[in-house]
């Protein structure tokens, strides 16, 4: 399939996939140097999260809408909501600083027991008229 990331437009607000091509990005397949060789994926995709390294290695979903258009010609708009890894995940907290402001951040915070699992919650509306745009 191509996808197209879309930046500042809600889910629900997006109502039709864009129809300039040069947008799109199509898969490829992972360089000799990649995890796994033999595997496909877009790049565009890859962009659904922010790394957290010294914060359990853990991921927050970026807040970005993608299109793809399958091989089949249908259209598909998604997003990440949520990955929950080993119990934690990202939460935008209201915190005070040492003055005594509040403020909002990103903070690994526990939302489950740990079981070991990685959980990644998304959500999907395809559309199941080929070469329709409608979302």
């Amino acid at each position: 399939g191509i996808v197209v990331l879309i930046e500042g437009v809600a889910f629900d607000k997006l109502r039709e996939a864009p129809a300039e091509e040069s947008k799109y990005v199509a898969d490829s397949k992972y360089n000799p140097w990649g995890p796994a060789p033999s595997d496909v994926y877009n790049e565009t995709l890859m962009e659904w999260y922010e790394y957290f390294m010294f914060d359990g290695h853990l991921l927050a979903p970026k807040p970005y809408v993608f299109v793809i258009r399958t091989f089949n010609q249908h259209y598909v708009k998604l997003e990440f909501l949520d990955y929950i890894k080993n119990g934690m995940a990202f939460r935008t907290v209201t915190e005070k600083d040492p003055k005594g402001r509040i403020r909002k951040k990103k903070k690994a915070v526990r939302v489950h027991e740990d079981d070991g699992q990685v959980r990644i919650t998304l959500r999907y509306k395809m559309n199941i008229k080929k070469d329709n745009r409608a979302l």
